[in-house]
Formats: structure tokens, C-alpha cells, sequence
């Protein structure tokens, strides 16, 4: 089993911290695409996020994505398995095949 966490994330470093034997991978925490783009101007005017934005955010992020740009070539791959799993939440826990998760927020 493989850990992903995002750098910075309270939920992340608890879940690292009760999982210690477990290895992980601590991606950056940039923008994926358009859609976190608009989230970071609405979060700056105080517009709150609700379900149906979150929802548009992460198809946004897939019609215009920035990982070929913008993440480091080691997490790049990594980045795109999670998108095409539709995987936008974290800490998860990912078997090394890929093929099982277990969402732990």
C-alpha cells in the first residue's frame, strides 16, 4: 500500500503520522488546472465553494489541465493515474497496483 498525501494538508500529516510504516508520496500543492484557478479568485472575493462547484472545478481541471507545465516530471504520472481514478481528495491509501483505493478523509 502507497500513502498520497498533499504538502501542507493537517489531514494528510495526521494520517502520515498514525500510518508511520506505511511509504508515501507528498505531492505539491499546486494548481491542477483552470478550475483550481477559479476556486483561488472566488476564495479571494469570499464566494464560499459548494457541492456543484467542486464538481465543475475538478472538469475544468480535466478540459484544461497545467500538469504537463506546472508539476515536477516525478509526480506528473502520478498526478494524472489519480485524475483518471477521479481521485481529487486526500490522504489516500492506494494499493501498488493502482486498482484499489481507500479514500481516509
Amino acid at each position: 500500500m502507497i500513502l498520497i498525501t498533499l504538502e501542507g494538508c493537517s489531514d494528510c500529516i495526521k494520517t502520515r503520522n498514525k500510518l508511520s510504516n506505511t511509504p508515501y508520496i507528498e505531492l505539491p500543492q499546486l494548481s491542477r488546472g483552470i478550475g483550481d484557478t477559479f476556486k483561488k479568485i472566488t476564495y479571494f472575493f469570499g464566494i464560499k465553494q459548494c457541492k456543484n462547484c467542486q464538481k465543475r472545478r475538478n472538469k475544468w481541471n480535466r478540459f484544461l489541465s497545467y500538469i504537463g507545465f506546472g508539476y515536477p516530471k516525478r509526480y506528473r504520472n502520478i498526478v494524472r493515474a489519480l485524475d483518471k481514478l477521479k481521485i481529487y481528495e486526500f490522504p489516500v491509501l492506494l494499493s501498488d497496483d493502482l486498482k484499489s483505493i481507500l479514500p481516509l478523509v
